[in-house]
């Protein structure tokens, strides 16, 4: 068997096409590098710096009543105020956090940490809407916080301006009921605020800042979805997962993007480190490609030329020689799998530099609930081990049609044109809840094991890793008994 497999080996590395295609990998791989690159480039002009601005307001009491006046003043009086300091300082950037999207646990919006505009709302309403519901006492607590902000503002630094928003979060928090949204809102917010202080992480456009807004964002989804943890149950464990992963980057100073298999920091620039973690997400299709390419010629181009027939009187078991080549086909495989690999962590590396991979890959362990780090290469070796179930089964379909069909080209379009609609329409209708039942039972559903690492569950409900693992044996060992039945009884003497 040992001397079969080396046989087919030889054969498959003795091709000069097989070197073709390899050189195309490495132009390919590079070519996707430099587009990504001019993408960051593009990505890095597109970011505006924090420019004044003013919005375009009608300040017509008669046309839009004394609380229409109070609410657009209000806007122009913090727009103001923004616009009077510097650009790109850390006032700027503290008060732009207040412009930011709305969040919230219930139903309705609770916007705590706009508790400058709110100030300056409050002030507006009681001196200009003759309908207001501000009392003087609230009235003045809120003039006398407003100028608390100023002088924070204009005199102290952004860590006295945390303190204070901190000291008037703590004391809003006092109206509420503990166990009510609004307070779970402000327990957020004061977290968010007490990060900044102990991390030291100013105001400013950098990527700890970036985790700070998508910490906010993920603790507030978590907390809606807890509200119903059976419905939103795929939901809490992602952002369970996106909570715990914001504030490891935060608690441990990253600065830069630790996303992986996805973006943690949406828009954000790529780096070598995150695109070799994502090699063979990125590079999948070339896999595929050199998979349909290798098999789909280890029987037919034989049989067209007849070699196949000195092959078959040699004594050997039509089985063992069907097995051998079935086995160096997954042994090309492997090879092209470290070789895309190393060219992409070598071209990553070159491109974009290698100062990146000193940071281990970040990890999220769903059974224990905790982040854990791992070695890049560590990394890659178990994402390529559980996605090799696919090639295989693709080699074995391969090899199938090669007993069936004698042109090689045909075979190839064929064997592309089915994996292309089994991995994009098939994904597609696995969205939709009511054809789950049929969905999970899907080969194209169940071959990539990649998807339940480190204890993650699938999309696809009443799928497990075990569910998986049962389908894709049964129909890689029934397609593998197809193929050997075929080649058994191929009689290639007549072709």
């Amino acid at each position: 068997m040992i001397k079969l497999i080396q046989n087919e080996l030889i054969k498959i590395f003795k091709r000069r096409s097989s070197y073709i295609l390899f050189i195309i990998l490495v132009v390919a791989i590079i070519a996707f590098n430099y587009i990504t690159l001019n993408e960051n480039n593009e990505r890095m002009a597109s970011r505006a710096y924090l420019r004044e601005f003013e919005p375009v307001l009608n300040l017509d009491s008669e046309e839009i009543g004394t609380e229409g006046y109070a609410s657009e003043k209000s806007a122009i009086d913090f727009y103001n105020l923004y616009n009077k300091y510097e650009k790109n300082s850390w006032q700027r950037y503290a008060l732009n956090e207040e412009r930011k999207t709305t969040y919230g646990i219930g139903d309705f919006p609770t916007e705590f940490y706009k508790d400058v505009e709110f100030t300056i709302n409050t002030i507006n309403d009681y001196e200009y809407n003759y309908e207001t519901e501000v009392n003087e006492q609230e009235y003045s607590r809120a003039k006398e916080k407003y100028e608390e902000y100023i002088k924070v503002l204009d005199d102290g630094g952004w860590k006295q301006f945390v303190s204070l928003k901190i000291k008037n979060l703590e004391e809003i928090k006092n109206q509420f009921d503990t166990t009510s949204d609004e307070s779970k809102s402000i327990d957020i917010e004061i977290e968010l605020y007490q990060y900044r202080l102990q991390y030291n992480i100013e105001f400013k456009n950098d990527i700890l800042n970036e985790y700070i807004e998508n910490l906010r964002q993920s603790q507030y989804l978590l907390e809606y979805h807890n509200s119903n943890p059976t419905y939103y149950k795929e939901s809490i464990e992602l952002e369970t997962k996106n909570v715990s992963l914001y504030k490891y980057a935060i608690e441990n100073k990253i600065e830069f993007d630790i996303s992986s298999d996805s973006n943690l920091i949406l828009g954000n620039t790529l780096n070598a480190r995150t695109l070799f973690l994502r090699t063979f997400e990125n590079f999948n299709i070339l896999v595929i490609i050199t998979v349909i390419y290798i098999s789909s010629n280890i029987i037919t181009e034989e049989r067209n030329k007849g070699t196949i027939k000195n092959l078959l009187i040699k004594p050997h078991k039509r089985v063992e020689i069907l097995i051998s080549k079935i086995l160096a086909c997954i042994i090309t495989v492997i090879i092209t799998m470290i070789f895309i690999v190393l060219i992409q962590y070598i071209v990553g590396g070159i491109i974009f530099g290698f100062d990146s991979y000193s940071v281990n890959y970040i990890g999220y362990n769903y059974n224990n609930n905790q982040v854990f780090t791992m070695n890049l290469f560590q990394y890659s070796l178990i994402e390529g081990l559980a996605k090799l179930s696919m090639y295989i089964f693709v080699i074995i379909f391969c090899i199938f049609i090669g007993t069936v069909n004698s042109n090689i080209i045909m075979t190839m379009i064929l064997i592309l044109i089915t994996f292309i609609i089994c991995s994009t329409a098939i994904a597609e209708w696995s969205k939709y809840e009511g054809l789950t039942f049929i969905a999970k039972y899907f080969i194209t559903n169940n071959w990539d094991f990649s998807k339940y690492l480190f204890g993650a569950s699938s999309n696809l409900s009443g799928q497990t890793l075990l569910f998986s693992l049962i389908v894709y044996l049964v129909y890689t060992l029934l397609l593998l008994f197809l193929t050997i039945n075929r080649f058994i009884r191929k009689d290639v003497y007549n072709e």
